[in-house]
């Protein structure tokens, strides 16, 4: 665990660590070690250290794409879910939030880059869904949550994140939200050049991925 890129990391950007493929003690050390937001791609995974190992006193963050048959236990277990990418999904996380009487938090993922393997909204259906959100009172919107386009020319991804800045700036005018998700560990800082209120880091806090970890 890199202790000195948490220790240096700017007060004002949220560093939630990516613990997938990681064990669930790497949760328990990262807590130890100031770190108050982890994040897990899959369901099951982060069911599997959950159960393990309990909350930690932290805030648990979704990030990967979410099949609507696991949207119950993800609202069990998260805090955030970011991945929030079509308005069945919305619509299925609301009943499951109203079914344990949670207001879950949720982020908008955007598809700004338009590529086809990648999951979010496109800057059309964003706006649709917009308009029908309030709609769904089990659900907060906390804000946007970008991936840019995975790129030797870390440069390419500034458009992208400016383009991002822009659509939250517009969006907190209609809605309290406070989340900017964007930026990775090969992309984190030009992400907060641009504006980026959170970040999610994985290799550079925790190393290279154990593919051995299987859940």
């Amino acid at each position: 665990m890199d202790k000195n890129l948490i220790s240096s990391f700017p007060v004002n950007v949220v560093l939630v660590g990516v613990t997938k493929n990681h064990p669930a003690s790497i949760i328990v050390e990262a807590a130890k070690n100031g770190i108050s937001h982890i994040a897990e791609n899959r369901v099951q995974e982060a069911k599997h250290k959950y159960d393990e190992i309990g909350k930690c006193g932290l805030v648990w963050h979704l990030i990967g794409h979410l099949q609507t048959n696991k949207a119950r236990t993800a609202v069990d277990i998260f805090d955030i879910i970011e991945s929030v990418d079509s308005l069945h999904l919305i619509e299925v996380l609301n009943e499951e939030a109203a079914r344990i009487g949670k207001v879950q938090d949720i982020l908008l993922q955007l598809n700004l880059t338009h590529e086809t393997q990648k999951t979010g909204f496109n800057e059309q259906d964003y706006q649709e869904v917009l308009q029908v959100l309030p709609r769904f009172s089990n659900l907060r919107l906390r804000g946007l949550m970008v991936i840019a386009k995975d790129t030797e020319n870390i440069e390419e991804t500034r458009p992208v994140f400016r383009q991002a800045k822009e659509m939250f700036s517009q969006l907190q005018q209609k809605y309290p939200v406070d989340i900017l998700s964007m930026g990775m560990t090969n992309d984190y800082k030009i992400a907060i050049e641009e504006g980026a209120t959170e970040v999610r880091l994985g290799r550079a806090l925790f190393g290279e991925r154990d593919y051995s970890v299987r859940y």
